[in-house]
């Protein structure tokens, strides 16, 4: 049975420094050409697989929301029949970008999806779950979609909670995105050895390439601990979830179930309107690729009729020439 270490965490949390830092301890990661490009707001590379962000998209998608508006979820809906399409498709592109009997994977969407790929995959499965400050993760996100603080907490607030929910009884190194950061050494140490613990063994063969990797061009600007519990825009449900999140830092052989209460009563509006607001997106953009078909189609309509008309002419003037040949040697007959 395959081992998988799946690298969970909100938007912008740190999960690509983390999925490669994993990888640099020598566990496989997906082949380069399946991998998202680097680019200007991560310009040490996202370490995602494009395809299976594509298919998480296409998942969320058909559960009625995308990937800055996950939805509430029963606890059975991975096994819902209707997805059992996708899961066929799911399982052949998974085989298709890991080949490896160990790999190493990243997508903040899969704090909500999770529980669809392990029921399909029937891998073993190891969790490393990023925190980071939510105030940071808010920054981040503005400056590269404009999204406000308000929903950027309620997305974090629902990713978070999703992803303690279904890691719950998996192996699982829960770890501060600082403290990859601050002393990479010590990160490397400590999740070799769990990553090892728990089936991983390739995560020993790492040396000191993590801290090369991580100094210092990833230190950006971090928020105290503090500044949430000052913040106004953040909840006290969500304090409580960063709190709860903080003291399950570290390795456990199977994440406990972490009692949090209800989410902050003005999450799931803002999230509802987000996904009314990305439906709209998409819907425009189905159309918008629709028309182009359609102008693609008629473009292409329009150069078989130009070709056929240039086949014409040129017949026509083939037929003309042809004419005068005749009209020559009736001439010359005649005159002779």
């Amino acid at each position: 049975m395959s081992t998988g270490v799946f690298v969970l965490g909100m938007h912008r949390s740190g999960t690509s420094a983390t999925v490669r830092a994993i990888n640099l301890l020598g566990v496989p990661i997906a082949d380069d050409r399946h991998l998202v490009a680097a680019s200007e707001h991560n310009p040490t590379g996202y370490w995602e697989v494009e395809r299976l962000t594509d298919f998480n998209d296409e998942l969320l998608h058909a559960l009625g929301a995308s990937a800055t508006a996950p939805p509430l979820l029963g606890v059975d809906w991975s096994g819902d029949p209707g997805l059992d399409g996708l899961r066929e498709r799911a399982r052949t592109l998974f085989t298709e970008v890991h080949r490896t009997t160990e790999w190493t994977w990243k997508d903040p969407r899969n704090c909500v999806t999770l529980p669809f790929w392990l029921g399909m995959l029937g891998v073993r499965p190891v969790v490393v779950l990023v925190q980071r400050n939510p105030l940071e993760i808010a920054r981040s996100l503005a400056a590269r979609t404009g999204i406000s603080k308000a929903l950027s907490l309620a997305l974090w607030e629902r990713c978070l909670r999703a992803a303690l929910g279904n890691a719950r009884g998996l192996p699982t190194y829960v770890m501060r995105y600082s403290d990859l950061l601050g002393d990479a050494e010590r990160w490397q140490r400590d999740v070799g050895a769990f990553l090892v613990d728990h089936g991983v063994p390739s995560a020993a063969s790492g040396h000191t390439v993590v801290a090369a990797f991580v100094e210092p061009s990833l230190r950006h600007s971090l928020e105290p601990d503090s500044a949430l519990e000052a913040d106004p825009e953040a909840s006290e449900h969500q304090r409580a979830l960063f709190e709860a999140i903080e003291r399950l830092t570290g390795a456990h052989d199977a994440l406990p179930e972490v009692e949090l209460g209800p989410e902050t009563p003005w999450a799931e509006p803002l999230l509802a309107e987000r996904r009314r607001a990305d439906q709209r997106r998409l819907r425009q953009r189905e159309r918008v690729e629709r028309l182009k078909r359609r102008v693609d189609e008629a473009r292409a309509e329009r150069d078989r009729a130009e070709a056929l008309a240039e086949e014409s002419r040129m017949a026509l003037e083939e037929s003309a020439r042809e004419i005068d040949r005749l009209r020559e040697l009736l001439g010359r007959r005649d005159a002779g």
